[in-house]
């Protein structure tokens, strides 16, 4: 019987369970133990017995299943994120530093919607506090007055603190020296919301408040920050990194994809800079005839390099789509143009290779923008008035920038450019740019028990920035 008390306290330890010391919960008793008192009547001694071995089933069952539920719930934490409000509501996160030796802190909220879009944020330092339950609550109080002063009308507050959770849902506190302040927490959360509750949550849901925590410390005593709408690079970091369900690739649905489409991409620098690398250097190779083995980029490198003397060090062949075979790219112009006067003459896998210098018509067709227009683009961001992108847009509407215009101010900008035809030019043109990586905000100095920074979760989505053109 010892041995099993010893590993249920052990147990009970691991698992995070405060266990009484082992000479209050002492082991069921033993019958033998009980019987051991010649004293009594044997018949006592038995009936004795097995009632003092019944009373003390009650406080191991009780820690047994303590223990599990604890280890049950250390493992649901271990998997969870932060999730979306239910539809209609908004989640409103928050969280607070305290300090023991200075009787300070911070504290900070965050407000999202049911789609985990950031809507505001605040945080703001705490002097004079008495412990972290006064921090946390004056935390969810300012959380409280920001959303009435928003108009929020459906509210569902998180906080991983369960000792708020709980003084805010039951009557425990009301006489404690926070009561006043947990009573005007209840009074304005049935006055300023058609529906508003309380919830907690593990801490790994909480990232983003406790973020805006640590902020608020480094700001001056009594100071605060709010932002409404835009909100700062250090948050927006591990808003997106919060966002669940969300995978980086998805399926989407084949049977939905049209046939075939159109797309005019614009001709870059970059591409300028490709062509005239491959002019007299490049070439395309088609096998001719029936294939009698398999012919492999590295098996046509070899079999030039043999026939035409060509260095095969500094020949490159990849397999491109029909109607040719290979592409094949050469350091020299006289290793491509002796590989040329060779062309149906070389056999590889006993079939005959054929040649064909690159062309960047090779593997399209002619076609035209009929076209020619003067455009009025407004809306498009300061930033990306710069030919290149005006052509990157225009591309997006099977058309060509000619030349831009002298602008008369910021709001319009003037354009010519050729379309292949004046319906494919929407009224109103919608323009996504991909956000650039944030980079997470770091405190100058802090307390690491008090408000160390998790790491951001990795973005689960690429974020754009519409504009309506």
């Amino acid at each position: 019987m010892t041995a099993t008390r010893h590993r249920v306290v052990a147990a009970c330890l691991m698992a995070g369970v405060r266990a009484a010391p082992l000479s209050e919960v002492a082991a069921p008793p033993s019958l033998w133990q009980e019987c051991g008192r010649r004293s009594m009547d044997p018949k006592e001694q038995y009936k004795k017995a097995g009632m003092r071995i019944w009373s003390s089933r009650p406080l191991f069952q009780k820690i047994v299943m303590k223990s599990k539920m604890t280890i049950r719930e250390q493992k649901l934490q271990l998997n969870h994120n932060w999730s979306r409000p239910p539809s209609g509501f908004l989640k409103i996160n928050t969280d607070a530093a305290f300090h023991r030796d200075t009787n300070s802190g911070g504290w900070g909220f965050v407000i999202r919607d049911e789609q985990g879009r950031a809507m505001a944020a605040g945080a703001g330092n705490l002097v004079h506090i008495s412990d972290a339950l006064h921090a946390e609550a004056l935390a969810l109080l300012y959380a409280i007055k920001m959303a009435a002063h928003m108009g929020c009308d459906k509210v569902l507050f998180e906080t991983d603190s369960t000792q708020l959770w709980r003084a805010v849902n039951s009557n425990e506190y009301d006489l404690a020296n926070l009561g006043a302040i947990i009573r005007s927490i209840t009074f304005q959360l049935s006055v300023e919301f058609s529906s508003a509750r309380v919830v907690s949550c593990p801490r790994a849901c909480n990232r983003v408040a406790h973020v805006l925590a640590a902020y608020g410390v480094n700001l001056g005593a009594e100071m605060c920050e709010t932002w409404l709408g835009q909100l700062p690079d250090f948050v927006l970091n591990y808003v997106m990194g919060d966002l669940p369900n969300i995978e980086v690739w998805q399926s989407g649905e084949p049977k939905m994809r049209p046939e075939r489409d159109r797309v005019v991409i614009a001709h870059t620098v970059g591409m300028a800079a490709l062509e005239q690398g491959f002019c007299g250097r490049a070439l395309y190779a088609a096998i001719l005839g029936h294939l009698q083995s398999v012919v492999t980029p590295e098996v046509l490198a070899a079999a030039m390099e043999s026939y035409c003397v060509v260095r095969g060090v500094a020949t490159k062949v990849e397999v491109v789509c029909p109607p040719f075979h290979f592409f094949v790219c050469f350091d020299s112009k006289e290793d491509c143009t002796r590989v040329v006067h060779v062309s149906k003459q070389l056999h590889c896998g006993g079939s005959r290779i054929g040649f064909q210098c690159w062309s960047r018509f090779s593997h399209g067709t002619l076609g035209k923008l009929e076209y020619k227009m003067t455009l009025s683009l407004e809306g498009l961001p300061e930033e990306a008035c710069d030919p290149d992108i005006v052509n990157l847009v225009l591309a997006g509407v099977d058309g060509k920038l000619i030349d831009m215009l002298p602008a008369i101010d910021r709001w319009v900008l003037s354009i010519t450019a050729r379309l292949r035809g004046p319906r494919g030019v929407p009224k109103v043109l919608t323009v996504f740019v991909p956000a650039p990586p944030l980079q997470p905000w770091k405190p100058i100095s802090y307390d690491e028990n008090a408000h160390s920074l998790p790491p951001p979760n990795s973005p689960k989505e690429c974020v754009t920035i519409g504009f309506f053109l």
